[in-house]
């Protein structure tokens, strides 16, 4: 999980496209690096890479609802935490509109999977 989180490291965006096609096992596998990368210095302004994941939760919920009920406590405290720093992400927002919302939201959704 190291190995993964350094490479969001190098080149988050790139990397989060495979969260969205992954299956979901492998998701739930790799949601603990996501988490360490968010929660570290090099996620500040990462806004592509925080509002991509935003559609990849959505998409997920849409389509693998079950698959994310064993980590929606992981999920909605993740959410959590991006709505709390919202500042550390939030350059870009002219771009993909109020993502600061759709994390709200999606926090809602997870923890009412829990």
């Amino acid at each position: 999980l190291d190995e993964a989180e350094a490479l969001f490291r190098e080149n988050s965006i790139y990397f989060e496209s495979d969260l969205m096609w992954m299956g979901p096992v492998a998701f739930r596998y790799y949601l603990p690096a996501v988490v360490q990368f968010v929660r570290s210095d090099a996620a500040q302004d990462q806004t592509d890479f925080v509002a991509h994941f935003a559609g990849t939760l959505a998409f997920r919920l849409e389509h693998e609802l079950q698959e994310l009920q064993p980590v929606a406590g992981e999920l909605a405290a993740l959410c959590s935490y991006i709505v709390e720093y919202w500042s550390r992400f939030e350059l870009g927002e002219e771009f993909y509109g109020d993502v600061r919302a759709r994390y709200q939201t999606l926090q809602k959704t997870f923890s009412r999977l829990q």
